[in-house]
Order: C-alpha cells, then structure tokens, then sequence
C-alpha cells in the first residue's frame, strides 16, 4: 500500500496539474471535503498528515504485528508519533514512568532525551516540535 502525507499530494499535484491547486491550504481543504464527502478517513485515502511529534523515555509501544519499540533506546531524536490516528488508536503502551513532560522545543527535546534524563526522573518526553 502506498501512502504520500499531504506536503506530498500537494507537490505531485503542483506538478502535474499546476492550474488547479496552487497551494497547501488548497489541497489540505480539498481533502477535507472529498473525507466529508465520502464518509471516509484521510488514512483510508492513502493520505497521512507528516509526523510533528517525538516521544522518547519510559515508555514501550507496539504497533500491530510490529516489535515492541523501547522509547529510551530511540536516541536524541525520539520515536516518531504518526499521523495516522487509526494507527495511534492500535498502539499498545507499558510505562513506568511517573511523569509526562511536555517540550515546546524540538532542539530542547534532543538535549533532554540525548542527556537520558528520563533516568533520573521517571518520565516520559514528548514533543510536537514547536507547533500546538
């Protein structure tokens, strides 16, 4: 199955119909009348929304009939959160964590997950690099 997010949709259409969608905001609206449209999900489309958010600490997910990931094994740039809400849905999580700590800033994120301070403080960090 392939799959484009919707920055891509949006440049195969800039390049191959230039005259009918000249923008992100274009595109993004369209998507949402044909999901209205047809009673159906973005995902079910074949459209994704670009992963904005990592998590990295305490915490161990599943996908389904995938391993299980060890946020705190995931290195300073952390386990990348889907789009795809049916995804998100599916998961499966386990955590000893006590906290969860929310960072604004993508580079504050990395040093915080590089400097494992999920050790020190059982945490669990998650970040939408910069956007609400």
């Amino acid at each position: 199955e392939k799959r484009v997010t919707q920055r891509e949709l949006f440049y195969k259409l800039l390049c191959n119909s230039p005259d009918y969608f000249t923008s992100q905001l274009q595109v993004n609206r369209t998507i949402q009348d044909v999901v209205a449209l047809l009673l159906c999900s973005r995902y079910s489309l074949g459209i994704m929304a670009s992963s904005r958010g990592a998590i990295a600490g305490r915490l161990l997910l599943q996908e389904p009939n995938k391993e299980v990931v060890d946020c705190c094994a995931c290195g300073s740039s952390g386990y990348a959160i889907s789009g795809d809400l049916n995804l998100l849905e599916k998961l499966v999580f386990k955590t000893d964590a006590r906290y969860i700590i929310v960072v604004e800033k993508h580079a504050i994120f990395q040093r915080l997950a590089e400097d494992r301070i999920f050790n020190q403080i059982p945490s669990i960090l998650i970040t939408a690099k910069g956007y609400p």
